[in-house]
């Protein structure tokens, strides 16, 4: 049997916190050292980057590129083999320059994302103290402030 998810925002301070097993001045370092190890980083698993063949095989699977290795083909047929070189090239050197820098835009995506990492006011031990929102664990009590991003 399932059981239906509480309405958390509209409880009471008290027994929230009692069924976190927290306190309106936050978790203690042991509780929060075994909420990480019981609960993992608060964040989502990394996507499994391409490797650079798939991203290649992607660029020359498309239609578009489909429909012009068809017409080298042709050109082949008809005895055009400068045509056909020339096709075939351009491809190669479409798909080349394509994955390169989608390679590129991966890196720098991943750069970004290490560079903007999200920090939060929470209260551990009593003290007020500004933690990485990947250490979060159920229970901590943040300070929020107007303006100021909800991690998840």
């Amino acid at each position: 049997m399932q059981t239906q998810p509480s309405a958390w925002w509209s409880e009471d301070i008290a027994a929230l916190t009692a069924r976190l097993h927290s306190s309106p001045w936050g978790l203690t370092d042991d509780q929060v050292s075994r909420a990480q190890k019981d609960f993992g980083p608060n964040a989502l698993a990394p996507e499994r980057s391409s490797t650079w063949w798939a991203l290649a095989w992607r660029q020359v699977s498309s239609p578009w590129m489909a429909l012009l290795l068809v017409a080298a083909v042709l050109a082949l047929w008809v005895n055009q083999w400068a045509q056909a070189l020339t096709i075939v090239a351009m491809v190669v050197l479409g798909a080349g320059l394509t994955t390169w820098q989608e390679l590129r835009a991966g890196a720098t995506l991943q750069a970004l994302r290490q560079r903007l990492e999200l920090q939060v006011s929470v209260y551990r031990g009593g003290q007020l103290r500004s933690i990485a929102s990947t250490c979060l664990v159920p229970g901590d009590v943040m300070e929020l402030r107007a303006g100021q991003a909800v991690p998840a």
